[in-house]
């Protein structure tokens, strides 16, 4: 399970335990949502940086995806968690 699916299983079995307990395989289902907020990720990421142009200087341009990556994690965690956890459960920092 990648990192995005430990952070949304910890979301949920905290906002949603009950739901979590009657789950037949948790592992399964946190891996498959951490693999698919991965891949919007890394395409927001590209989205994001294709608006602008390229720097020629590799460290700026190291640093110009990573900031877009950042961002785009930013946006889609935000998104999934709306989506799949009601709004009378979320609280910030999630």
């Amino acid at each position: 399970m990648n990192v995005y699916g430990e952070r949304i299983r910890a979301a949920w079995t905290r906002l949603k335990p009950d739901e979590v307990a009657e789950m037949l395989d948790p592992e399964e289902f946190f891996r498959a949502k951490g693999e698919q907020v991965e891949e919007e990720i890394v395409n927001r990421a590209q989205e994001l940086a294709d608006r602008e142009p390229q720097e020629p200087d590799y460290l700026r341009e190291v640093k110009r995806l990573q900031t877009w990556r950042t961002e785009a994690e930013s946006i889609v965690m935000r998104e999934r968690l709306d989506e799949w956890l009601p709004p009378e459960l979320e609280q910030p920092g999630l």
